[in-house]
Formats: structure tokens, sequence, C-alpha cells
């Protein structure tokens, strides 16, 4: 190589690294902002700066805001400590893409990408772009070949509901929880020594995203004779849902990737879960008291009804994974006083819980007594004032029909 050559290459270099600093300094505001929001967790710092069109590891419009607050939720104790440009490109649409390695506090370093509309408007927003290599393509279930199924289960002490399944051949327990949109396996059974671990976005009611995400290869899985066979898996830590180790071990959450293509019955005093494959055409026995229509407005997993609330009307999720019943307190009708009890979590954490008692109607059916707990799930962008668990559903003998998007009550 000449001279002349490296001497224009370099000009190029310099040319090339001075042109992404510029842009850097363009954005310089909207990347301080950023920054300040991910330090104090608070979204609402971006409030005005981010475009209709922006994404979060591959996600937008109504999940835009829950992946983002799934990643503050998972890196809640890191702060970013420094910031290093490592390119800098023009996007379609004439403006920029920047490329970082970020420096977390207690997380280390990963790769960020900030892109900006011409407005300089935020419409990529992914401070671990490192993430998107952990989303697994989702579960394929085959169905059994009986048309119905009844599977006993077991109620833990924090009333979740336990089946019985095999994976790779090994008896084991499982919880089954309508509220998660996926499955996963619990990594203290189940690890893969190839898997890296990151962070990926469950998706699902009690799934919540979080660190110490990996993947397993190779799983079989039977549930009553839904199988997957060769299916790679998300695994993950499940002790926080091990009310009792020792005698119920846990080997995994199936969700409505598993169970999705089924009708369901709940009969808790039975102990039985019934499920009858939704493209069957099934006589039902017994006499329903009612039958109301649910929607899945916010999401495609989670059924959704209105109940009345002594005279206000609430929208509530219906969840077999909520141990309690629970409703925002901005639901909650005037007048209605709960009583506040100090409460020490899993972490040993000492938080405030309110909680009482309310009667509410579905249509012309009363329910009464029904305890609640009040919560917040604002976090999840599903529109919901709250979710109906256990305490519901073990009140009736209840059918989820998805092939209509009907809740039957007997």
């Amino acid at each position: 190589m000449t001279y002349s050559k490296r001497i224009a290459i370099c000009l190029l270099a310099c040319i090339c690294y001075l042109s992404a600093f510029a842009q850097q300094e363009q954005y310089q505001t909207q990347l301080n902002m950023i920054k300040q929001a991910f330090d104090n967790k608070d979204i609402a710092l971006l409030d005005g700066m981010i475009a209709d069109s922006c994404t979060i590891l591959g996600k937008s419009g109504n999940l835009l805001l829950p992946s983002l607050k799934a990643i503050y939720a998972t890196l809640t104790n890191n702060t970013i400590d420094s910031m290093t440009l490592v390119s800098s490109e023009p996007t379609a649409n004439g403006g920029t893409r920047l490329t970082y390695k970020i420096n977390y506090s207690i997380f280390g370093e990963k790769d960020a990408c900030f892109a900006f509309d011409e407005n300089g408007k935020i419409i990529q927003l992914d401070y671990l772009t490192g993430a998107k290599s952990q989303t697994v393509k989702k579960v394929s279930a085959k169905k059994s070949a009986i048309p119905v199924i009844s599977i006993p289960f077991l109620l833990d002490k924090n009333h979740l509901v336990i089946l019985k399944g095999q994976v790779n051949g090994k008896e084991c327990n499982l919880i089954w929880d309508s509220g998660a949109k996926r499955s996963i396996l619990n990594s203290d059974y189940f690890t893969n020594s190839e898997s890296e671990s990151g962070t990926t976005n469950l998706g699902g009611v009690n799934g919540k995203s979080a660190t110490g995400i990996a993947v397993a290869d190779s799983i079989t899985l039977n549930v009553s004779g839904i199988t997957v066979e060769n299916g790679t898996f998300l695994t993950k830590s499940l002790k926080h849902l091990e009310a009792n180790a020792e005698e119920i071990p846990i080997a995994g959450l199936i969700g409505m990737d598993i169970l999705g293509g089924y009708d369901i019955i709940y009969d808790y005093d039975t102990k039985k879960l019934t499920l009858i494959d939704s493209q069957a055409q099934i006589r039902l026995q017994g006499n329903p008291i009612a039958t109301v229509p649910y929607s899945q407005f916010a999401s495609d997993y989670l059924p959704c009804i209105k109940v009345n609330i002594d005279g206000k009307e609430v929208e509530l999720g219906i969840d077999c994974g909520a141990g309690a019943n629970l409703i925002h307190k901005s639901a909650l009708p005037k007048g209605i006083q709960f009583d506040t009890a100090h409460l020490a979590g899993i972490s040993g954490d000492i938080t405030k819980q309110q909680f009482g008692n309310m009667n509410f109607t579905i249509g012309d059916i009363l329910f009464e007594d029904q305890p609640f707990v009040v919560g917040d799930i604002s976090h999840l962008n599903l529109g919901i004032d709250g979710l109906l668990g256990y305490p519901f559903l073990s009140s009736h003998k209840m059918m989820f029909k998805n092939s209509t998007k009907e809740l039957i009550i007997f």
C-alpha cells in the first residue's frame, strides 16, 4: 500500500469518526434523557420524545411501553456508568441510528442501539440489543389424539394449579398458568450448558421479563397426551413459585402456547381440569346459569370480562395463575374502604397491602364477598382494571370456550 493511500484511508477514518461524533452531538439532549430515564427507571422522562413508530426489542404499538418497563424492571439496580459510541449510520427516513457499548454498574458491558427520525424523535430504543438473540420461537404443541381430556390437579398453598406431566421422560410437576402466554422451564432442573443468559420478554401476566433467562434445546414435554417434541424452551429459576419445594418441586410453568388450542373447564370442587379440543363438536353436559362473552382486546391469550361493582363497571382479566383477586385502586367505587396490613414478601421486604371483600355481578349472577387485594398491573399495558383469580374461579364450575370466546358458568 502506498503512503498516499495510507493517508487517504486515515483521513477517511477520521472523517467517519468525526461524522459519528457530530451525529452524537446532534442527539445529545435525547441521549442524556435516555440515560436519565434508565437511571431513574422513569418512562415519563421520555414523554414527547418517542415517535409513534418506535420499536423496543422489536416490539411496538401496545407492546412498546411494557417492553420498556420490562427492561427497566430487569435491570432495576443498574445504572449506566458510561456510553461509548461505536458507529453511526443513516436511516431510511432521513434520521440516524447510533450503536453504543454501554457499561452498566452491575450487568457489565452490553450493546445498545438508539435511532432517531428526521425530527429527532426516538424510533428505536434498545438498551439491550443482545436481548434479541434470546428470543425463542413459540413452542409448537401437538394436541392429544383424544378430543376430551380430564386432568386431576393439585393446589399449592398459594392456590396455583399443579398438573402432572413429563419432561424428557421424567415425571414432574408443572404449574398451569392461563395468564402466561408462553411456557418456561425451571432452570434449577433443566439446563443447557451452551445457553447464554440474557433477558427476554415472556409476555405473560405472571411471566415477567428478567435476567437469568436462557434456553434449553431438545426438550420433550407431555401433559396428558399433549406433547412437544424436540422443542426449545426458555428456562429460568422458578424458586419463587415453589411454595413447598420439598413436597411439590416445580419443573416448569406451562402457558397458553401448550393449552391454548383447547376449551377449558375448571372444577375446583373435584380438582379437575377438562380440556376440550376447540375444533371438536362436543355437547356439554350440565345446565349453565350464565354465558358471558369475553374479549381479548389487549392480548391474544387473556380473557377479559366486564363486572359491575356497586354500580361501577370495570374490566377484569381472568387468570388461574393469580392466587387472589386483584383490583387497581382507581377502579374501586367511591366509599369502599379496605383494611391495610404490613406484609413480608419473599424477598423479606415489608410492604403495605390493602385488602377487603366486595360483591360484584357478571350479568345477572351475583358473586358475594369476593376477596380483593389492591394492586397495580398498569405496567402490563393491558388496559384492564385488575384480575380475577382463584377466589373467583373456585366459586363455580366454569368453562372458557376459547373457540367462541365465551365464559360459561355452571
